[in-house]
């Protein structure tokens, strides 16, 4: 199979045309322009496209041939694309600050052994 043959997926195709709300016609040609300019296979491009997306294509990842897998690795690496990252759940939220307990004159003096500077940094410390 040449390039010239390749052919899109149709039933992914149709994922990414609803997903993007745009015609069938757009996506076919963003399909093309990208699969030209990163001189690699129109459906590795379409694959990639639908993984941007967060369309599921493992199905599909195993129908292609193994250059075409190939093809879909090295877009991934040099887009910089995590196969999980367009996934649609929430981020999770950052962890909660954990409640420290008050500094006590008997950890200043602790932490601090040297008398003067002790003195000095006392106020600081406990305000």
């Amino acid at each position: 199979m040449t390039m010239t043959e390749h052919r899109l997926d149709e039933p992914l195709l149709d994922k990414i045309v609803a997903k993007k709300n745009k015609p069938r016609k757009y996506i076919r040609e963003q399909i093309s322009k990208r699969a030209g300019k990163s001189g690699s296979s129109s459906s590795a491009v379409q694959i990639v496209m639908a993984m941007e997306l967060g369309i599921g294509v493992a199905h599909r990842l195993k129908k292609v041939s193994p250059e075409t897998r190939q093809e879909v690795q090295a877009l991934l690496a040099v887009n910089g694309v995590d196969k999980r990252a367009a996934s649609t759940r929430e981020p999770k939220s950052p962890p909660k600050p954990k409640q420290s307990e008050p500094i006590t004159a008997a950890a200043v003096r602790k932490l601090l052994r040297d008398d003067q500077l002790c003195g000095r940094c006392r106020d600081l410390v406990m305000a």
